[in-house]
């Protein structure tokens, strides 16, 4: 451990660790205004330790999320782009294979705000000012805390059972072209262990893991049918398939 990990890890109570979150929730939510899962499903991620797929439509605020959770982080922030921002059948792009997919932590979608937060943001400051004058909340040292942190979350037997279960069942089910892998068993533990140490727990509930399934799994499945069931209603099936321990 470098010397200045050391002074951040010394600083630093499990508390004051918990308050820098929740002011990192509420220093984004300012820019995404009214998306808070979304925002939550990112920092978990991150906090997993994992890679993160942001799938929409053009301009509801997919590069702004990263741009305000790194700039929140003390993170540097940088972004390729390779065509002008079109739809999927304007431009004739592809699927990403299955093995590309699996290497994403999670997938989360961001949406269209509600009529409240929208009306926000047409009456309010230019987002791209606020996001300019915003000061780090935490530092990159103090990140790597947070998510050695979370990896310490217990995660009991019977949750592990639980996860087992939901791999198994979608490598039995005649709905799946093929069965979840156990990488993607170890991306919902981690992912639930975030969860759960954002919401102030130090123990995985039932309910962590069921807040992050859709995320962590829907795009690891691919319907077996012809009428191609899009993978987050596959997702769902999945989980309400399966009895909560």
């Amino acid at each position: 451990m470098t010397q200045p990990l050391e002074k951040a890890v010394a600083d630093l109570s499990p508390a004051s660790l918990r308050g820098a979150l929740d002011r990192v929730i509420s220093r984004v939510s300012e820019i995404i205004i009214g998306r808070d899962e979304p925002i939550r499903l990112a920092l978990t991620c991150l906090l997993a330790g994992g890679h993160l797929l942001i799938e929409d439509v053009p301009g509801v605020g997919k590069t702004t999320l990263a741009h305000t959770l790194a700039r929140s982080l003390g993170l540097d922030f940088v972004r390729i782009q390779f065509t002008s921002d079109l739809l999927r059948h304007q431009i004739g792009t592809f699927p990403l294979p299955e093995s590309q997919l699996d290497r994403f932590l999670m997938r989360i979608h961001i949406g269209y705000p509600d009529a409240r937060s929208e009306r926000a943001l047409l009456k309010g400051k230019d987002r791209r000012d606020i996001l300019r004058a915003m000061d780090p909340v935490i530092d990159p040292h103090k990140l790597i805390v947070l998510q050695q942190h979370c990896q310490q979350v217990h995660c009991s037997d019977a949750l592990i059972d639980y996860v087992q279960a939901l791999l198994d069942a979608s490598r039995n089910s005649s709905d799946l072209r093929y069965g979840l892998s156990p990488r993607a068993g170890i991306a919902l533990t981690h992912a639930a262990r975030a969860w759960a140490y954002l919401a102030g727990r130090t123990m995985v509930l039932p309910e962590d893991i069921q807040s992050v399934a859709q995320s962590v799994l829907s795009h690891r499945l691919q319907g077996e049918d012809a009428r191609h069931t899009p993978p987050d209603q596959l997702s769902r099936q999945l989980i309400q398939s399966v009895p909560i321990p």
